[in-house]
């Protein structure tokens, strides 16, 4: 695993719960949802397991916010792809 960047880790009250070195990727996937509502998926990042990533989380990345929309656990990491916000970071 490569980790070229530092994650702030956030829970679903936006409250900073840690830090993380991650390897961050770009990523292209489309999840559609029910009404024909379709979000894409831009990112996503490889990073060593953590109890403070939490599947309602966020990841502060720079100044961009992003949403964890799904964790895949791996044997010894997780990868997990993400939705970028359009609010910054707190």
């Amino acid at each position: 695993m490569f980790e070229n960047q530092i994650a702030e880790i956030y829970n679903g009250s936006f409250v900073k719960t840690g830090e993380a070195p991650v390897d961050f990727q770009p990523y292209e996937k489309t999840w559609a949802f029910e009404d024909g509502v379709e979000i894409s998926l831009t990112h996503r990042v490889f990073c060593a397991p953590s109890p403070a990533i939490l599947p309602d989380g966020y990841l502060g990345i720079g100044s961009q916010l992003y949403k964890i929309m799904r964790i895949l656990p791996w044997d010894d990491f997780r990868e997990l792809w993400l939705y970028a916000c359009e609010r910054s970071t707190p």
